[in-house]
């Protein structure tokens, strides 16, 4: 805001500062850089919020197609953990019978009944050859020896249970772009209804072998049904076992020759592919024409296989290991918002342990949003101060929505104020309250969540925004039983229930807690980030509809202010009383001096030392367009300056 000329003119008569002086003045790397002490123009002049998109938004932020999930391969080896095993021939060659996954530098997972073929252990182990008949494609290629063997402890050559072995290579691969680790899927759910498969071995019943890689997909099998197509003998003791996946294509299967091969799901980091094993391919009922195949399901053993190679298995730890040789991915194309201004902001304790746990949205000059619950720590103690693009603002008043209960979702809104103003600038801007007219056809079908990336292996710490698929219904949320206990009361007008299937690895992203819920051009908010299971990936995200919050939200941030002696006397005021500063109140200047706030032409010694370069005087506010700052008190007590 500029000062009147009137205004001007005193000021720089009686001291040659003005407000303008003192903000010209800061460096590019000011902690105020973004944010000031001076209330903006017209403040108190607002009746609603509904002027955000003119106040704020000087440049529309363009919405364009851009990459997200669910494009296709972009190296030559889609499938750079696919092992096939040999066996010496006599002739100098090698006959390739079973397939195997790479799971560390050094050991290959396989099928147990894999391990020996006519009498005789395999020799060999290729890996990153996607033509077995060809050397055009050897690029990638690696052939070691098998130094040692391992089947699975429980496993018998007459029966078809515990189907794994772990083949120790004589030497580590060398990890390239076309030879590295898969990570193994550790849970006992699956992210998805289909798996993939692939495998060297016949491309149907009584065919040869192929000498392609070839992949397809599969869908898994009721264990009653599946118990049905495989009875009780003949290897199967006691039927299919808990540990035994059954699954069928429509037009694809396993066949001889897959065996041991991988059956995997691919998920992401939000820049790159992970191939994650599910199961070991086992044995099937025939080959094709939707006969069923029966696959070893690998977490239930996550134990065993620790001890045999030495290092954990968890999805996150394989992903630091070897994410520079993970596949990057070609993306198909989506809406998304190009250089959008930034409004969430990080909530913060005193304790570092507490600190980023949870995320709230800058909505005016001085206030966050975030849910109730995100203003406790563990010790129910209230945050201090707020954070966006490392500058730290303190927050001095905290309310909690009146008909919030602690452990209830509904209505878990909180309003945070910092003790500072946003300076309207082209990187910073708060979206706006979805208003019905502020809402065109493009960001009422497009919206993105907020989701919280931590560093894992190479990938910087990302606050990433992504596609909301849908809301999803009350039947939906009534099917998770623990999404009832979180929620006795269903959806209700204030919540909302969106679809998620990001692809994400598990864990690896953390559901933004306090979060927004934006527009995908990030200029209106519509909801906060409020319950989801899995980090928010493959479950229901529920977040609290900010329209229906509207008025109150606009009663606290237009809050008249009053002297802050009576701010105590608020009864939404939770943890703090409003210390924003005004004429009289007590105040701390730059070099520690304890004053009282009043206008600048009242405190003429303060003025001389600025003047004299000594220290910059604390602006306190404005009173209209009269300058406030902090006068300090000196040995009389009596002077104010």
């Amino acid at each position: 805001m500029l000062l009147n000329s009137c205004c001007l003119l005193v000021l720089s008569l009686l001291a040659g500062i003005t407000q303008a002086h003192l903000e010209d003045e800061l460096p590019m790397n000011s902690p105020d850089m973004y944010f000031r002490r001076r209330i903006p123009k017209d403040y108190y002049q607002r009746s609603n919020l509904a002027d955000c998109h003119a106040r704020f938004h000087d440049r529309r932020v363009q919405v364009y197609q851009t990459a997200v999930f669910g494009g296709v391969k972009v190296n030559d080896t889609e499938f750079p953990h696919m092992a096939v095993l040999g066996w010496s021939n006599g002739a100098g060659g090698y006959d390739w019978r079973c397939g195997g996954s790479l799971i560390t530098k050094r050991f290959v997972l396989t099928a147990a009944h894999c391990v020996l073929s006519e009498g005789k252990n395999p020799t060999v182990v290729r890996l990153g050859d996607v033509n077995l008949a060809s050397g055009a494609d050897d690029s990638f290629a690696q052939q070691l020896n098998i130094k040692n063997i391992k089947r699975h402890p429980q496993h018998s050559f007459k029966e078809k249970y515990f189907d794994l072995a772990l083949i120790e290579l004589e030497n580590d691969v060398v990890l390239t772009p076309g030879v590295c680790p898969a990570c193994i899927w550790m849970d006992q759910t699956y992210p998805y209804e289909t798996f993939d498969i692939a495998g060297f071995g016949a491309t149907g019943f009584a065919e040869d072998n192929s000498p392609d890689l070839l992949k397809a997909r599969i869908a898994p099998v009721d264990q009653t049904v599946c118990s049905q197509a495989f009875p009780v003998g003949h290897g199967l003791s006691k039927g299919i076992a808990e540990d035994q996946l059954c699954a069928v294509g429509a037009n694809s299967d396993s066949c001889p020759g897959d065996s041991g091969g991988p059956l995997q799901t691919t998920l992401h980091t939000y820049n790159r592919r992970v191939a994650l094993l599910v199961g070991v391919t086992s044995f099937g009922s025939a080959c094709g024409l939707g006969s069923y195949g029966v696959y070893q399901k690998i977490a239930p053993h996550k134990q065993w296989l620790e001890s045999i190679v030495g290092e954990p298995l968890d999805p996150l730890t394989c992903i630091k290991n070897y994410e520079t040789y993970l596949q990057q991915e070609q993306l198909s194309m989506e809406y998304e918002a190009v250089d959008a201004y930034f409004s969430r902001v990080y909530i913060r304790w005193d304790d570092p342990k507490e600190d980023l746990k949870c995320g709230g949205t800058l909505i005016d000059y001085n206030t966050v949003v975030t849910t109730a619950h995100c203003t406790y720590n563990s010790k129910q103690e209230s945050p201090k101060e707020v954070s966006i693009l490392g500058q730290r603002n303190r927050i001095v008043k905290i309310i909690r929505h009146p008909k919030f209960q602690f452990g209830s979702y509904y209505n878990d809104i909180a309003l945070l104020r910092l003790n500072k103003y946003l300076r309207k600038s082209d990187i910073i801007a708060p979206p706006c309250l979805p208003y019905p007219r502020a809402v065109d056809a493009l960001v009422t079908k497009n919206r993105s969540i907020s989701i919280r990336l931590p560093k894992v292996g190479l990938e910087p710490k990302l606050q990433i925004y992504l596609p909301a698929k849908g809301k999803c219904d009350e039947l939906e949320v009534a099917a998770r039983p623990d999404y009832v206990a979180k929620l006795p009361k269903g959806l209700t007008k204030f919540l909302s229930c969106f679809k998620a299937d990001y692809e994400l690895i598990p864990e690896l992203g953390g559901f933004d807690i306090g979060g927004p819920l934006l527009s995908r051009d990030e200029s209106v908010m519509f909801g906060i980030n409020v319950f989801a299971r899995d980090g928010g990936s493959y479950s229901p995200l529920i977040t609290l509809n900010i329209a229906r919050f509207i008025p109150w939200i606009e009663q606290f941030v237009l809050e008249r202010q009053t002297h802050a002696s009576n701010a105590g006397n608020s009864q939404e005021s939770v943890d703090y009383q409003d210390t924003l500063l005004y004429e009289g109140s007590p105040c701390t200047t730059n070099d520690r001096l304890e004053g009282h706030c009043h206008f600048a032409n009242e405190c003429r010694r303060e003025l001389e030392r600025y003047r004299y370069r000594l220290v910059r005087p604390a602006i306190c506010g404005y009173k209209g367009y009269n300058m406030l700052i902090c006068c300090p008190i000196w040995r009389d007590h009596h002077r104010r300056g």
